[in-house]
């Protein structure tokens, strides 16, 4: 795990001694063991590791993760008086061991110290398995990490369905037109049926006041409910809305298309795809002119047909006005309903006017399911002068009533969880300030230094994340860790926590202007150079984005990008496209794979990274003043032989430290070209 560096201070001459603390599982005591005998703090520390051990640790820029190795201990059995018999104490004595902390330490002063002001810890693990032959006892150590053994969500109704996890924004709407803006809705699982109503669990937050919305997936539609309120409780631990008994969704639903059926030279029409665009201030109109007609009846029908059937008992409706009326005997407009082979499906309406009219309703009853609606426009005339009207028809649609059906899910626009770090009560908006609410509120991780400091790295990451907005809706359950990943790789950034379990959030910035470290040849040994592979370039690359709350793998956004410099200048003869689903990133997307701003957005983030080969200088480190480095500290070389990483030079070059490699007395460390 990341360093916790105290105030260690390295000098030259160190013998570096790893001080052991093995725990007992109840944390009452522990056993000490050491490279050579040291006493620190008052406990002596038994010289009785045999082996040279490692401890590893590393972040991949490329996949956001972070990884720590484990780590084994070999130990001389019947070294003393302080053990005299180790194989006996770690299992089946007095104590128990197994699954107890181990702590390691790193001590650079000689003989007696008087306290651990001067020495950091450097690792932290469990004891998972204990070995022994005649001479020697060996520990296997696992790395101990905040998120180990937990899965999320992980809070039940008292009818063990679970809650989900959600982090966001939400806004539904509250129109009954299925065009209705904004569309942000996440399915909420249902948990009970009882005489009230039924009861769906929200999460763990409760509000006051939301829309609550049916999937109506013949229209790919999401529906508030009408009709009947709905009701927020808490139940246990969960937030719930309840749907009475009553509850029921109605929604007009809009043509997908329109032509003329009958037409009569005596009238003119004009702009009719106006009268299914969801939008009463448009219209199209049917025009009887003044003058130049015979006394009879002149008749328009325009016919409209929908993507799913009308069924039967539900209706389609016309809204319109009747303007300029003059020496007509009536205006007559009709529906009528038509089944998939061009059969009347339904009961007609006849509206007769004889004057000017607004805001007025035909509708038509569906008596078998229908696909298409004709509305049929009759002038009748038969004396005066100059007869003459227009009908402005606002809106033709269906217009649905429907009863709640399926119980499995209903749709909630309730905002997800609050940050919670820092006292804060704002919700989660940001897809950064999801991973510190999660690390902060779940995983029980304090992330508040003191005063008013964050976590190392925070403040620049909120700067350049502050656009890269989060929606998450989780219902299934999962290991915190593969969550945690899953948002450190959509938002761009990497976390790792310290062996003391302070966390650190790292990424790769748009630019450098200074280092953690500056290193030159005499500080390094065994130095080599490469490069990231070929295979990692990215020439194309397919995002989608926004799930859909009701259709899973299936993605509303989709952007994509491509760069055909990179394929011609690495000879790639075909588009290397990379494809991303991304379940929480809902803006930020970005898309450019050379961006002038690296952070602009999740495509433009790794474009940069993997836009073209990247410098990988490995050594060990000599000097000691530089044992305190860090995962994500940035370095730069000078003085280096050879002078330059293949063509490239080290002047105005910054690195990033993306793996170490801890023995006693030794460093080795990886750094990754980043500017």
């Amino acid at each position: 795990m990341a360093l916790s560096k105290g105030s260690w201070s390295p000098t030259s001459g160190m013998r570096e001694n790893w001080l052991v603390q093995v725990y007992e599982t109840d944390g009452s005591g522990f056993k000490s063991f050491s490279f050579f005998d040291q006493t620190v703090n008052s406990v002596a520390y038994s010289g009785t590791i045999l082996n040279t051990p490692s401890i590893r640790e590393s972040i991949d820029i490329f996949r956001s993760i972070f990884s720590v190795s484990n780590l084994s201990l070999e130990l001389q059995d019947d070294a003393g008086s302080t053990y005299s018999d180790l194989r006996q104490d770690f299992l089946f004595g007095s104590n128990y061991y197994l699954n107890g902390d181990v702590k390691v330490f790193s001590c650079l002063e000689s003989g007696t110290v008087a306290n651990f002001n001067n020495i950091p810890q450097i690792y932290q693990g469990r004891l998972e398995a204990v070995s022994h032959d005649d001479n020697t006892v060996t520990l296997n150590i696992v790395a101990k990490r905040p998120y180990d053994n937990v899965t999320v969500p992980n809070i039940y109704s008292a009818e063990k369905v679970v809650s989900p996890l959600v982090y966001g924004d939400y806004s539904g709407h509250a129109s009954i037109k299925t065009n209705g803006t904004p569309n942000n809705w996440r399915a909420i699982p249902f948990t009970k049926y009882d005489a009230t109503g039924m009861a769906f669990i929200s999460g763990t937050i409760a509000e006051t006041s939301q829309e609550v919305a049916t999937y109506v997936s013949n229209f790919d539609i999401f529906i508030k409910y009408n009709g009947g309120d709905y009701d927020n409780a808490t139940a246990g631990n969960v937030k719930v809305f309840k749907i009475p008994v009553s509850g029921k969704y109605i929604y007009q639903v809009a043509p997908v298309s329109n032509s003329a059926i009958t037409t009569s030279s005596e009238i003119t029409a004009a702009n009719l795809s106006n009268t299914y665009d969801f939008d009463d201030s448009t219209e199209g109109t049917l025009t009887f002119p003044i003058g130049g007609v015979n006394a009879a009846t002149y008749s328009y029908k325009e016919r409209y047909v929908f993507d799913s059937a009308l069924e039967i008992g539900q209706q389609a409706q016309v809204t319109y006005d009747v303007t300029g009326y003059n020496n007509l005997d009536n205006v007559n407009v009709q529906l009528i309903l038509l089944d998939a082979d061009g059969a009347n499906a339904g009961t007609g309406i006849e509206a007769e006017i004889a004057a000017n009219a607004s805001n007025r309703t035909s509708y038509v009853i569906a008596t078998a399911d229908a696909v298409s609606v004709d509305v049929l426009v009759k002038f009748e005339y038969s004396s005066g002068a100059s007869p003459a009207a227009v009908v402005e028809i606002k809106e033709v649609f269906f217009y649905i009533i429907k009863y709640k059906e399926d119980i499995q899910f209903i749709y909630s626009a309730a905002d997800g969880e609050t940050q919670g770090y820092k006292g804060s009560s704002t919700r989660v908006t940001k897809i950064h300030e999801a991973h510190r609410s999660f690390v902060h509120n779940i995983l029980g991780v304090d992330t508040d230094g003191a005063g008013s400091a964050d976590p190392d790295g925070w403040s620049d990451l909120d700067t350049a994340r502050s656009s890269w907005t989060c929606r998450y809706n989780l219902l299934n359950p999962m290991p915190a860790k593969k969550f945690l990943d899953k948002i450190q790789f959509e938002g761009g950034f990497i976390s790792t926590f310290s062996s003391s379990g302070d966390i650190k959030y790292i990424y790769v910035k748009d630019s450098y202007s200074s280092a953690n470290h500056t290193l030159d040849k005499n500080d390094l040994t065994n130095i080599s150079y490469s490069h990231t592979p070929l295979s990692s370039l990215i020439t194309d690359i397919l995002v989608n984005y926004d799930p859909h709350p009701a259709k899973k793998s299936n993605y509303r956004g989709q952007t994509t990008a491509s760069e055909s410099t990179i394929r011609s200048n690495y000879n790639i003869a075909t588009a290397q496209v990379v494809n991303y689903n991304l379940d929480a990133l809902a803006a930020g997307i970005g898309s450019d794979l050379t961006p002038s701003s690296a952070n602009a957005g999740f495509i433009d983030y790794y474009g940069n990274l993997r836009s073209s080969p990247r410098v990988i200088i490995k050594a060990g480190i000599v000097n000691p003043t530089l044992f305190d480095m860090e995962l994500g500290d940035i370095c730069t070389f000078s003085s280096m032989l050879p002078a330059t990483a293949f063509n490239k030079s080290f002047s105005g070059a910054y690195f990033m430290v993306t793996s170490l490699t801890r023995n006693s007395g030794k460093l080795q460390a990886q750094f990754i070209e980043v500017s």
